[in-house]
Formats: structure tokens, sequence, C-alpha cells
């Protein structure tokens, strides 16, 4: 009898040391598993900032492009329109007197319709105002969309 209550002792043993030991298999893979989608998500993020900060730096890019652009056109109009006029005029006036009424009256009309074109350049670079009564509500929806998109580009929410 004593042979057998060694034997069952032992053998509880042995099952206790199992479960134990299983038990901490269990909480092994239960904490690398964390650990590992942990690092998964970590991962994940960190990638994804990446490219949301290239999209950005991208998106700006273009913006820049854009503005140099426009810049570029707006340089080049004066310089094709208004100088030519204005130079043009400044060569009627120093032969002015050598001019006759009409050529007086022509040179006029030249320099009204150079500050018409100057007023013209001007009012086109100026923003679109957002304070009209029409179109009040239309303007301001789409400014705070826009704003809320490069917000969110640029990741300032």
């Amino acid at each position: 009898m004593k042979i057998s209550k060694s034997i069952k002792h032992y053998a509880f043993e042995l099952i206790s040391i199992q479960s134990s030991a299983q038990r901490n298999t269990n909480l092994f893979i239960i904490l690398f598993s964390a650990f590992f989608f942990t690092a998964i998500f970590i991962i994940t993020l960190y990638f994804s900032k990446e490219h949301q900060t290239r999209e950005s730096k991208r998106f700006i890019a273009e913006i820049y492009k854009g503005v140099d652009e426009e810049r570029a056109r707006i340089s080049r109009e004066p310089h094709h329109t208004v100088a030519q006029e204005l130079f043009g005029a400044s060569l009627k006036i120093e032969s002015i007197d050598r001019c006759n009424e009409k050529d007086l009256n022509d040179l006029s009309i030249k320099i009204r319709e150079t500050i018409t074109e100057i007023r013209n350049v001007c009012y086109n670079l100026n923003p679109p105002s957002f304070i009209d009564d029409t179109y009040f509500e239309i303007t301001l929806a789409l400014h705070l969309k826009a704003r809320k998109i490069i917000l969110t580009l640029l990741n300032i929410e």
C-alpha cells in the first residue's frame, strides 16, 4: 500500500508538473502573440505615417509647382501686353511736337486701353472674396471642406 501511495504521489506530482509546463507554454504563446501583433501594428502605423508624410510632401510640392507656374504666366502677361503698349505710348510722346490732333487722340485711347488692361490684370490677381453675399454659404462650405482636407493631409487636426 505504501508503494501505491508513493506511485500515486509521484503521478500526481508529474501531472502537476505537466499542467504547470502546459500553463507556462500557453502563457508564453499568449505573450509572444501579443508582442508579435503589437509589433505588426506599430510597424503598420509607422509605414502608414511615412506614406502620409510622403503624400503630404508631394501635395505641397504640387501646390508650389502650380503657384510657380502661375507666377511665371502672370509675369509674362504684363510684359507682352502692358509693357509693349506703354513703350509704344512713350515713343509717341517723344514725338509729340510732330504729332497732329489725330495722333494725340490715338495716344490718349491707347493709354486708356493700357490702364484698363492693367486694372484687369490686377483684378484677376485678387483671390475670390469670401464675403460675397450671394455665394457666402457655398464659399464658406467649400473653404471649410478644403481646410479640413489640407489639415487631414498634413495631419494637424
